[in-house]
C-alpha cells in the first residue's frame, strides 16, 4: 500500500467527476489518500510537513499555482511530489510529460516513474517553472478567472493585449555568475523549468534537471514583432531574435530602477531587487513515460 497526502484546489474540485474517477483509480490501486485541508495558500507546505511521517508521497490536484504552494513542503519533507493537472496552463505537468487527462495522470502516478528535478528560488520563495518581471507580470494581474475557465490558454492572449497598454521599458542591472549586464527592456524571464504561459518554452535547450537557470530579456519593438516572438516562444526559438538577450547561470540577481513585482508559476511572489538561485535535483517527482532525464552532471 502507498500512502499519499492529497491536496486539491477547492476551486477545481466542485462537480469534477473526472477528478473523482482519477481518485477512484488510485484507491483501487491500493493508494491510501490522506486529504489535507489547509486554511489558506500559506498553510499548504506547513500541512505537508506536519503529516510527512504518515506518507511516502504528496499528490497535488490543481494548476501551477497550487503546486507552487506545495514546493517547500515537498522539499523539506523529502516526499515524492505527484501532480493531477487541474489548472489552465499546467506547465509544470507539461514539463514532466504528465498526461493532462486525469485518468491517465492517475495511471502514471500508479506506475510510479520518478525523477529528481531542480527547484528555483527567488529571494525566499521557491518556484518550478519560470519567474517574470515586466510584461508577463502585467498579464498575470489582468488575467480574468472567467476567461480562463471558458477560453483556457487563449485567456492569456487577451490578457497580454490588455497588459500592453501599461507595459513600459525599465532599466535593469543583471548580475550572473560574476558578470554584469545593464539593459533597458520590457520584460525579464528566469526559468528553472522549461514551460510557462500555456506551453511556451524558456529556451530550446532548457531542462528542469540541468542545474542551471535560463534567463532572457525582451525589448518591445512593435506588435507585429511581439506576435512573431510569441510564435517563436512556443519552441524556445525566440532567443535568436535581435530584441532578445539570453544567458544561463546558476545564480542571478536583478535590480531595477523602480520597484517591480516578480511573479512565478502564475503567482505574484515578491518585488525587485531579487536574487535567483537554482537548487539542483532538490525534489523527487512522478514523471510521464516520455520524460527524459538529463544524463549530464
Amino acid at each position: 500500500m502507498t500512502t499519499a497526502l492529497l491536496l486539491v484546489n477547492p476551486n477545481s474540485r466542485s462537480g469534477n467527476s473526472n477528478l473523482d474517477d482519477a481518485l477512484g483509480l488510485l484507491r483501487e490501486a491500493d493508494f491510501e489518500l490522506i486529504e489535507l485541508q489547509p486554511d489558506d495558500r500559506d498553510g499548504v507546505s506547513e500541512e505537508i510537513i506536519k503529516h510527512e511521517d504518515k506518507a511516502q508521497m504528496v499528490i497535488v490536484g490543481g494548476g501551477d499555482g497550487t503546486v507552487n504552494a506545495a514546493i517547500r513542503g515537498a522539499v523539506e519533507s523529502g516526499l515524492t511530489l505527484a501532480v493531477l493537472p487541474l489548472g489552465t496552463a499546467n506547465d509544470f505537468a507539461r514539463t514532466l510529460k504528465m498526461p493532462t487527462v486525469l485518468a491517465d495522470a492517475a495511471a502514471a502516478i500508479i506506475t510510479g516513474r520518478t525523477a529528481k528535478i531542480d527547484v528555483g528560488q527567488l529571494n525566499e520563495h521557491y518556484f518550478l517553472n519560470v519567474a517574470h518581471i515586466g510584461l508577463a507580470v502585467d498579464v498575470a494581474r489582468t488575467s480574468n478567472p472567467t476567461e480562463k475557465k471558458f477560453l483556457s490558454v487563449f485567456a492569456y492572449v487577451l490578457a497580454m493585449f490588455r497588459a500592453l497598454k501599461h507595459n513600459r521599458r525599465f532599466r535593469a542591472k543583471i548580475e550572473h555568475d560574476g558578470q554584469v549586464l545593464n539593459t533597458r527592456c520590457n520584460h525579464i524571464s528566469v526559468g528553472s523549468g522549461r514551460n510557462y504561459g500555456g506551453g511556451m518554452v524558456i529556451t530550446e535547450e532548457a531542462k528542469i534537471d540541468d542545474g542551471t537557470l535560463d534567463l532572457f530579456t525582451w525589448k518591445r519593438r512593435s506588435v507585429f514583432r511581439l506576435l512573431w516572438a510569441a510564435i517563436q516562444m512556443r519552441y524556445g526559438r525566440h532567443t535568436h531574435l535581435r530584441e532578445v538577450t539570453q544567458l544561463s547561470a546558476k545564480k542571478v540577481t536583478v535590480a531595477t530602477e523602480r520597484l517591480l513585482q516578480v511573479a512565478a508559476d502564475g503567482e505574484l511572489l515578491d518585488k525587485t531587487p531579487v536574487e535567483f538561485n537554482c537548487h539542483p535535483k532538490a525534489m523527487t517527482v512522478v514523471v510521464g513515460e516520455e520524460f527524459e532525464a538529463n544524463k549530464t552532471e
